[in-house]
């Protein structure tokens, strides 16, 4: 991974770190007058200002690893190829007896930081992968992300675009197929 926080996988860096590692679950620890953990979820979500106090330090590292088989891909949209992206997708899957088992999905360039959307998640955890529930999965993402004004586009068409490329995203892990 890569980021501007230093998280560096330098085997695999494609610049995507700031989104993706926001598909890790797990917790870190950390003390000052007392220790306290804090899971990746809200370590990763909110800003780093706010999150510790002067006299605190991060000392360890719990991270959850999902359970094999998983793919994922990451998909990044923009005016230009060298342009800042208008939205970024990540998405991790491992699908097991034809149903969806592990399901994480991150959206980067809505906001100020990158978010998870853990209804879209829930929405597609242990059911049988099908064209019908990942229409539905599309309906509940695009109502639950959170978005931010931009000069360059609108709300709406963002909106847009978030179930745009969680179906191409989710097409192209599920079939195989670009979708």
């Amino acid at each position: 991974f890569q980021a501007e926080d230093g998280i560096r996988d330098v085997e695999r860096s494609r610049g995507l770190g700031d989104v993706y590692k926001r598909q890790l679950e797990g917790r870190v620890t950390i003390k000052g007058e007392r220790s306290r953990k804090i899971p990746f979820s809200k370590l990763f979500f909110t800003h780093p200002k706010t999150l510790l106090a002067v006299d605190e330090l991060l000392t360890e590292i719990e991270v959850d690893v999902p359970q094999p088989p998983l793919t994922g891909t990451f998909l990044k949209f923009s005016l230009t190829e060298n342009d800042y992206a208008l939205i970024n997708l990540a998405l991790l899957l491992g699908i097991r007896n034809k149903r969806f088992a592990t399901v994480r999905i991150s959206f980067g360039a809505l906001t100020p930081l990158p978010q998870r959307v853990p209804e879209t998640e829930k929405c597609l955890m242990g059911k049988p992968v099908s064209g019908d529930l990942i229409q539905q999965a599309l309906s509940v993402a695009s109502e639950e992300v959170r978005i931010s004004g931009d000069l360059r586009v609108g709300q709406e068409y963002k909106r847009e675009m978030v179930s745009v490329l969680l179906k191409r995203a989710l097409t192209e892990l599920t079939t195989g197929r670009k979708g």
